[in-house]
């Protein structure tokens, strides 16, 4: 019995032991990850009406969501390492080749080409800091947050279009 207890604590503390260097950072020797390589982003369609209500309302839900999302990664890398930044700039790189598939509305084509300047420059920054291409960030965090800010505010206006919209379809009377 006291073999087992003593065998069964060695395994322990061996698998303990491996653990450890499993850990982010824990290990000195980790390779490192490969240079970053992204696509291109895809042609950015800009068709359709905002009078259309639900040609608005889905160019503005996707928009928002890819807005929202590019935003919480921007926070996260502000906080980061260069190394600690890669997955992040891979996600982003996605969340912009999402927008940049969007199909737009007339009226939002301009916000819109906001959002893909905001995305792509901020891509093509941390894509280049990652990869040790320029050894500083310069004001790409706080620029960013700014355009986002705006970016939000003009959202928010074409939100109040939309629910001007919904509410003057409710209240016409059906045919």
């Amino acid at each position: 019995m006291k073999r087992r207890v003593l065998i069964c604590s060695i395994v322990l503390v061996i698998a303990a032991g491996c653990a450890i260097g499993d850990v982010p950072g824990g290990n000195a020797r980790a390779t490192p990850p490969p240079p970053l390589t992204l696509e291109a982003p895809p042609t950015t369609v800009f068709a359709g009406d905002c009078d259309n209500t639900p040609e608005l309302e889905a160019w503005l839900q996707a928009s928002t969501l890819f807005v929202s999302e590019f935003q919480t990664r921007i926070n996260a890398i502000a906080t980061q390492n260069r190394a600690e930044m890669y997955e992040n700039v891979v996600y982003l790189a996605a969340v912009r080749d999402a927008a940049h598939g969007t199909v737009t509305p007339g009226c939002a084509g301009p916000l819109h080409q906001l959002t893909l300047d905001m995305m792509d420059r901020s891509v093509d920054t941390l894509q280049a800091y990652v990869n040790g291409d320029t050894d500083d960030l310069g004001t790409l965090i706080p620029d960013t947050i700014s355009t986002i800010d705006q970016i939000i505010a003009s959202q928010n206006e074409l939100i109040a279009r939309l629910e001007a919209q919904f509410q003057a379809q409710r209240s016409t009377p059906d045919a």
